[in-house]
C-alpha cells in the first residue's frame, strides 16, 4: 500500500490499543496515522481485530458485555 510522506502503518498492538482499549473509531485512528479510514479498516481485519458497528458493539457476540439480541 502506498502511503503519503509522514504516514505510517501502526503495529497490530497499537491498533488494538486504540480501537479496542481506547474505543477510538477508524477515522480518529486514520488521522493519527496519516492514512485513510479504509486502510485502518483493512489493517484491523488483517490483525484479526473484530469490528464494531456504529453503536460501538462488537460483531462477535462473545466479546459483547451485554446481550443486545
Amino acid at each position: 500500500m502506498r502511503m503519503k510522506k509522514g504516514a505510517y502503518r501502526p503495529s497490530d498492538e497499537q491498533l488494538r490499543k486504540w480501537y479496542v482499549d481506547e474505543k477510538r473509531n477508524t477515522v480518529e485512528i486514520a488521522k493519527e496515522a496519516g492514512v485513510s479510514d479504509a486502510a485502518i479498516s483493512t489493517w484491523l481485519k488483517e490483525a484479526s481485530i473484530p469490528s464494531r458497528d456504529r453503536r460501538g458493539i462488537y460483531d462477535d457476540f462473545r466479546l459483547r458485555s451485554h446481550d443486545y439480541r
